[in-house]
């Protein structure tokens, strides 16, 4: 089931690259829609960009919506935005492996009132996946 692929990223989640470094983190949550729809399954990733600091994450998109495990939120500060479409499983079972579709990266600042985030992007900005 979907829900067992994606207990993985929520296991995984990027926890920051201070090494040990305390950062005050936001609970974010918002929605993703490609051409309009709701963007079925996906990853949502901010990174800390080179010669920043903060505290990364990540989030499980599934159904148009995510959010981040509360406390695991990213940090206030410059991040690079990735989101990860995929595609429908393939394999057999549950336990089918989701393809990766398509990418769309953007360049995002956080800060503390930026608790809720939408994104609606266009098919054609998203580079292959493959």
């Amino acid at each position: 089931m979907l829900l067992r692929f994606f207990s993985l990223f929520f296991l995984l989640a990027v926890v920051g690259c201070g090494g040990g470094e305390s950062f005050d983190r936001i609970d974010i949550s918002g929605t993703v829609s490609v051409g309009g729809a709701p963007l079925k399954a996906g990853r949502l990733q901010l990174s800390v960009p080179p010669g920043a600091e903060g505290a990364s994450s990540i989030a499980v998109i599934q159904d148009g919506k995510f959010q981040t495990i509360t406390g695991q939120g990213p940090s206030p500060g410059p991040y690079d935005l990735k989101i990860v479409v995929y595609g429908e499983p393939t394999g057999e079972g549950e336990e089918g492996e989701l393809p990766v579709v398509g990418v769309y990266s953007e360049s995002v600042k956080i800060d503390k009132s930026k608790s809720e985030m939408n994104f609606n992007i266009e098919p054609g900005d998203l580079t292959d996946g493959g």
